[in-house]
């Protein structure tokens, strides 16, 4: 299965690169953190507006993380929660689960049970019994690629975002001292 993740790395001026990585870590917190945040914030709009609307799910799960490692490296990520679920016809859903089925689709294949309870279908038969389903044939799914078209479309206002928060941010820290 193909990556669905993309990324964006802040590239530059090497003295200016040089500069940042100085930073003591609370100011690069304070600075690069909040930065980071206010970037993704257009994909995670896009992303939520180009999601499949099968049962809203996906769509009301796509947010944004930012996560500052021991090393200084500052990550952004953009996607559904994974701790978020619903329920939808009476099954739960976990969009975390199947998000890489919406984005990159899936080829026609059969689904075979693995123990009797498995393809038990909601209803019953005539006499009153539950009826099961022995294989399935999934006739496949398109990709939807709204993950990768939000990312292409808000790349650049993205980085205008971020250079000019982290200019701001800068700004303010010079002033504070």
């Amino acid at each position: 299965m193909a990556s669905s993740m993309m990324s964006m790395k802040l590239t530059g001026d090497k003295e200016l690169m040089r500069r940042l990585d100085v930073l003591p870590d609370r100011m690069r917190k304070r600075v690069i953190g909040p930065a980071v945040s206010q970037a993704l914030t257009p994909v995670r709009r896009a992303m939520r507006a180009g999601a499949p609307r099968e049962s809203d799910t996906l769509r009301l799960s796509i947010t944004k993380k930012t996560k500052k490692y021991r090393s200084g490296v500052i990550y952004g990520a953009v996607g559904p929660k994974k701790s978020f679920s619903s329920t939808y016809k009476g099954r739960r859903r976990v969009p975390y689960h199947y998000v890489h089925l919406a984005e990159e689709g899936t080829k026609p294949h059969i689904i075979t049970p693995e123990s009797r309870r498995a393809l038990l279908l909601p209803f019953k038969d005539a006499e009153g019994k539950p009826m099961f389903r022995g294989v399935v044939s999934h006739p496949g799914a398109r990709p939807s690629r709204f993950m990768l078209a939000a990312w292409l479309s808000n790349r650049s206002r993205s980085m205008r975002i971020m250079h000019t928060r982290v200019r701001a941010g800068l700004a303010r820290e010079a002033s504070r001292k």
